[in-house]
């Protein structure tokens, strides 16, 4: 008896084993989803960061584009008026210094997107010109240019003023 004894206390003994181990394998899966659920959560928040970083350094890149470009404009438009008074001193004294400084500034213009809006002999365009007298001569077309106009990369920085022709 004392052997029949010994074995049902082993036998309690390994049940009870089997239920703990049983327990801590149970308790183990649970343990595994919810770490599995936490890596989810914490793999979707990473993600969304990441897109909002994206999308702030791709807006962050197009305001500095954009500022660049107003600057650029600002600066362009406010170097016009020197740039003229050096045109209109050209054509009353005749200078190669000056010639060749104005032939840089047409090159760094010209380098920086800034283009003379072509308007002599052509119809007259109110997007790019600006009429501020009529002549007798053929009808809407430019028959002199009073003061260039610009365009910066393909915008209308200055409209050309011209004098246009109003018929016979």
């Amino acid at each position: 008896m004392a052997q029949k004894k010994k074995q049902d206390e082993q036998e309690q003994a390994d049940l009870q084993a089997q239920e703990a181990q049983g327990m801590d394998h149970e308790s183990c899966e649970k343990q595994i989803q919810e770490l599995h659920k936490q890596v989810e959560i914490l793999d979707g928040k990473y993600r969304r960061a990441l897109a909002d970083y994206q999308n702030l350094e791709r807006h962050m890149g197009e305001e500095q584009h954009r500022f660049a470009k107003i600057a650029t404009q600002m600066f362009v438009e406010q170097m016009l008026i020197p740039f003229d008074h050096l045109q209109m001193a050209a054509k009353h004294i005749q200078d190669k210094g000056l010639g060749l400084v104005i032939a840089q500034f047409k090159q760094l213009f010209e380098s920086q997107g800034l283009k003379e809006i072509e308007s002599l002999g052509r119809p007259f365009d109110a997007a790019t010109m600006e009429a501020i007298e009529t002549r007798e001569g053929k009808q809407d077309e430019v028959l002199e240019v009073a003061q260039a106009g610009y365009e910066l990369n393909g915008i209308v920085v200055r409209p050309a003023k011209v004098i246009v022709g109003k018929g016979k």
